[in-house]
């Protein structure tokens, strides 16, 4: 399946799309290599921030992680006024890094907002997940330093480009899951010497390399991925490290 709803996998099934859960778990390393505990957090009042905050009160004790401050937007509403210097979020800053669920255009007006209000990210480091990973980040001088983890775009990369060399358009992310899935499935129907070891042969293997870099399927359904950890930079993002998954 396409999706990143890890919910709906099971033996046979298996959620291609990237999983709020492991993107949670890398992003704590990140915020743990950053040598950072505190940290406050802008999420997203819909499901996929419900799973997230979920994931991010599971992994407190674990990594030795204190959420400070949880702020909660609607997507869907393009009025941010209620994140400004009276809000509770603006009161004490008592964190040393904020991670902000977000893309785009509301990424750009959190981050900016977050800043007028007193965060100041030379002082308290930004992060974030797959969502940054978009040139129309650039210019934000908030988001500037900050850090997210998405797949290793190297192999992508090189696939958009053939991709327009080929057709004059640009793919996108999803024909690139399809890509991975169809090269697997070719990988698994040939290897397979008849069909009940299709399942068996894919969650025996250590792992696979797609255009998004190293991902491990698993008999239970779910697919970890080795995700990255990048830099904004002015007019780039700047590959920091690799954050390979922690399979249960």
């Amino acid at each position: 399946s396409f999706t990143n709803d890890e919910s709906i996998t099971r033996q046979g099934i298996w959620s291609f799309g990237f999983s709020p859960q492991q993107q949670i778990k890398a992003v704590i390393k990140e915020i743990k290599n950053n040598k950072i505990n505190d940290i406050a957090v802008i999420v997203p009042n819909t499901a996929y921030g419900e799973v997230a905050m979920k994931t991010m009160t599971s992994q407190q004790l674990k990594k030795n992680i204190h959420i400070t401050k949880i702020f909660r937007y609607f997507p869907e509403s393009n009025d941010l006024s209620h994140l400004n210097k009276s809000s509770n979020f603006a009161k004490n800053i008592n964190f040393e890094g904020l991670l902000i669920l977000a893309s785009g255009s509301q990424l750009r007006e959190i981050a900016s907002r977050v800043q007028y209000i007193g965060v100041d990210p030379k002082k308290v480091k930004f992060f974030g997940l797959s969502g940054w990973n978009s040139t129309n980040i650039f210019g934000e001088p908030s988001l500037f330093g900050g850090s997210f983890v998405a797949p290793d775009q190297t192999a992508y990369e090189a696939f958009v480009s053939r991709y327009h060399k080929i057709y004059g358009d640009w793919p996108s992310e999803v024909s690139a899951l399809g890509y991975d899935i169809l090269a697997l499935s070719s990988l698994l129907i040939d290897g397979a010497k008849k069909q009940s070891e299709i399942v068996s042969l894919a969650t025996s293997s250590d792992g696979y390399k797609g255009l998004f870099g190293f991902f491990k399927l698993t008999s239970t359904g779910k697919i970890y991925r080795k995700y990255v950890s990048y830099k904004v930079l002015e007019r780039s993002f700047l590959k920091q490290r690799e954050i390979m998954p922690e399979i249960d």
